[in-house]
């Protein structure tokens, strides 16, 4: 019995049309990134990394305060100490107000992850290659 659809599901001319769109495609692309090839790809790898990293630690960081404020909870609720959760509250946001406007906001977050980046992708070759690594390790790793 002789079948009319490939492997993929397509018919054999449509089938050799996509190959050959994919194989140009591939080319294209290849071509422009050729010349940055060992930045880009050092620069990348190494964002996706310190991204991953940044979550995994930013996930332990929220884990230890949840637990801390947890336990002073606890202990507050069964009268052992008092806590001036407003003094600890302002004290908090005055930290997080990075650039001293009296709120926090999207901008402070800004401020804070440029300056993370700036500090972490210092004088690493590649460095768009970089911050699209972090931003993708950061996300999706």
């Amino acid at each position: 019995c002789h079948s009319f659809i490939t492997h993929s599901g397509m018919a054999p001319e449509t089938d050799k049309t996509v190959q050959a769109a994919s194989d140009s495609f591939g080319a294209t692309i290849s071509a422009a990134l050729v010349p940055l090839g060992g930045q880009l790809s050092f620069g990348a790898l190494s964002g996706a990394c310190a991204g991953y990293a940044s979550k995994r630690i930013g996930q332990q960081a929220a884990y230890g305060v949840g637990v801390a404020f947890m336990g002073l909870q606890v202990l507050a609720y069964l009268g052992y100490i008092n806590i001036n959760w407003n003094k600890v509250e302002h004290d908090v946001m005055e930290k997080l107000d990075v650039n001293k406007d009296g709120k926090v906001d999207g901008k402070d977050a800004q401020l804070a992850v440029n300056k993370l980046l700036s500090v972490i992708g210092y004088n690493i070759p590649g460095g768009a290659g970089f911050a699209t690594g972090y931003y993708l390790g950061l996300r999706y790793i």
